[in-house]
């Protein structure tokens, strides 16, 4: 019984770790193409606007940057994170509770980047022009 128990707490201290690592991958990447993902984030809501983004010092630059580093790299996890939660759990359940699990997930992560999708595109330009 302890073997069994040392297996799985090996699996779950692997899985862990590849999940801090693609953390850490992804904010570095984000990071890195900060100023892209700030152009892609922010052009929609500054498209039909008379504002700009005007910063005042050098920290709200800074700040910016990290925020949607921070932002994209969760958006990005996301999916791998409930991979690795799912891969963990799934030889516990039974069939029938693999299938309602497996449909709710897909589900989570298609609600997800449909309703981003939505928010980004419909109501945040509304909200800039109003």
């Amino acid at each position: 019984m302890s073997t069994v128990f040392a297996l799985y707490t090996s699996e779950l201290r692997a899985r862990a770790g590849y999940a801090c690592l693609s953390l850490a991958a992804t904010r570095g990447v984000c990071y890195r193409y900060g100023d892209l993902f700030v152009y892609r984030w922010t052009s929609p809501i500054l498209k039909n606007s008379v504002y700009s983004l005007l910063c005042t010092s050098m920290m709200e630059v800074l700040q910016v940057y990290r925020m949607v580093a921070g932002y994209t790299r969760v958006l990005l996890w996301f999916p791998y994170a409930r991979y690795t939660l799912w891969a963990f759990r799934a030889p516990s359940f039974y069939k029938y509770e693999k299938t309602m699990w497996a449909t709710r997930a897909l589900t989570l992560v298609g609600v997800l980047y449909v309703c981003g999708s939505f928010v980004y595109t419909m109501v945040l330009p509304c909200l800039a022009s109003f």
